[in-house]
């Protein structure tokens, strides 16, 4: 497992289902120097131009894993992202089963439904226009007709010819088009599905369903269309990642292999190890999950997960592992005596790897431990923390802060634009804090950091953090399928955004092994100065 592991992050939280779309070849850091950089961005404008839509997502995977602040490097990668899921689901004989077993009604149905629901609720109201949804819509569509793999599955028997025409034909007609609402753009995407049966033959079911990934899948990393059969319900059952346990894992050939173990949690003493393989998480088998289901199993909220079946490297028989009933998200609280560094007593550290309900008993349960040991500065270490509870994560915050703006919210359902403010001064723990960020520290966790960061309460210590600042829900929509879908955007106390650039440490350490020792000598520092 030789890819970083901020650049796993990328795999499981940016553009969805990527995780589970691409099975990146170990590519590690860009090289160094804008020299370097370039050479990288020119073999994925090559990859790009020759189809190889995979190799061009590792290549820009790795300008981004360096670079993340450059617009048009995003762009590129969620637009070959979007060709990899294309040509994923299309390959994918469960999807085509399903939605060729749709009826023209049927589709549209989902087509207007998922309109419906994105123009309510999706965070930015301007970029949900009927126009938009229905162009972005027909781009996915005019990219299917284009694809060797589509082709392949659906139009096997179709003449070159008659591609070429109906690919006109809907340039021209699409033109001068706008559809006003959602009854215009389904109207138009009927007559598109109809055209696209007379002239190749092609079901119509399969033309309405590009038009609604492409409306959908389009928005940013995380909006998505989840495909008819699959629902919701069975992503939520398995919603979530096994972070709260101490994997972290990605994603080869529809499979679940273990990268990485964290020390100290529940995951190191059950004896998996890097490179272990999952062959059933609860009750469900990855190979029979569809991409998006086994992309959820990699996001970051709790699960009822109650057992894995696992094959150990080099091994041929697979074994069960029961899970614990819940796995505990603060690790590793102690305080340091000062028996063999007199200047280091009092410093204590604490480990909070993710958020859910239980965190705010647990840091409470730890932070009695550490003050009755004697704390006097505090470690508070979030690195490879990829989020969880929103709400656990301004409990933790409030903790630390005796007043100020935590967090703002804004989107275009009212109860998501508000100012998350610390309430309770008396409960403020005061002694001095030192925070520990690196580049898988994301959503809830970059709250935390943010509002420790810009109300001056704490020195930040390692890299920047992920930068993932929106919050996403589950819907299940009744025509069939279901929509995840961005609701509102996460704004630090000054207003900045946290989507993007992330948290940027007060001293920047990209060595993990030294980052540690860096926060120390920051601990000592405020003990002096105490």
């Amino acid at each position: 497992m030789g890819r970083s592991r901020r650049a796993t992050r990328w795999l499981g939280v940016s553009t969805i289902a990527l995780a589970a779309l691409v099975a990146f070849a170990p590519c590690g850091r860009a090289e160094s120097g804008p020299d370097g950089a370039d050479q990288v961005r020119l073999q994925a404008q090559e990859a790009e131009r020759l189809g190889q839509w995979e190799r061009a997502c590792e290549l820009y995977l790795r300008l981004l894993t360096d670079d993340r602040t450059t617009p048009d490097l995003r762009e590129r990668f969620q637009q070959c992202a979007r060709h990899v899921q294309q040509i994923r689901r299309h390959r994918d004989s469960a999807y085509r089963a399903r939605i060729q077993a749709l009826s023209l009604a049927q589709a549209l149905a989902v087509y207007s439904e998922a309109l419906d629901k994105l123009q309510a609720l999706y965070v930015e109201r301007d970029k949900v226009t009927p126009d938009r949804l229905f162009r972005h819509g027909l781009e996915e569509f005019r990219r299917a007709l284009a694809d060797a793999t589509f082709k392949e599955t659906y139009l096997a028997g179709a003449a070159p010819g008659a591609v070429n025409g109906l690919t006109a034909l809907l340039r021209d007609r699409s033109t001068d088009f706008h559809p006003a609402d959602v009854a215009d753009a389904r109207k138009a995407v009927r007559e598109a599905a109809l055209a696209a049966h007379r002239a190749l033959g092609l079901s119509p079911a399969v033309v309405v369903l590009e038009f609604v990934c492409g409306a959908c899948n389009s928005l940013d990393e995380y909006t998505a269309y989840l495909s008819p059969g699959q629902g919701t319900d069975e992503v939520n059952a398995l919603a979530g990642e096994l972070a709260a346990f101490g994997l972290q894992l990605a994603v080869v050939d529809r499979q679940f292999v273990v990268e990485r173990v964290l020390p100290g949690s529940w995951a190191a003493t059950a004896s998996i190890m890097p490179g272990d393989r999952i062959l059933r998480v609860g009750k469900q088998s990855p190979d029979r999950l569809t991409p998006e289901a086994s992309a959820e199993l990699l996001r970051g909220e709790p699960t009822w997960l109650t057992e894995l079946e696992v094959q150990s490297v080099g091994e041929e028989v697979s074994h069960t592992i029961r899970l614990p009933a819940s796995a505990p998200s603060v690790l590793e609280a102690i305080v340091d005596a000062g028996m063999d560094h007199p200047e280091r007593e009092g410093i204590g550290y604490v480990r909070l790897i993710s958020f859910q309900k239980t965190t705010m008993q647990e840091m409470e349960s730890a932070l009695l431990r550490l003050r009755s040991g004697g704390l006097r500065v505090l470690i508070l270490d979030l690195r490879g923390n990829p989020g969880g509870s929103f709400a656990a994560a301004v409990q933790v915050a409030e903790r630390f802060l005796a007043q100020g703006v935590i967090v703002l919210t804004q989107g275009q359902v009212r109860t998501f634009n508000r100012s998350y403010l610390a309430q309770t001064p008396q409960q403020a723990l005061d002694v001095p804090l030192v925070v520990l960020i690196d580049g898988d520290t994301a959503s809830a966790a970059e709250v935390v950091a943010g509002a420790l960061k810009e109300n001056q309460r704490a020195t930040l210590v390692g890299q920047p953090t992920y930068g993932k600042g929106s919050v996403q829900c589950l819907l299940q929509l009744q025509s069939g399928g279901g929509l995840r879908i961005t609701l509102a955007k996460l704004f630090g106390p000054r207003g900045q955004p946290l989507t993007g650039l992330g948290v940027v440490p007060h001293l920047l350490e990209p060595l993990p092994s030294r980052q540690h020792e860096v926060a120390i000598e920051q601990a000592v520092r405020l003990l002096g100065m105490r």
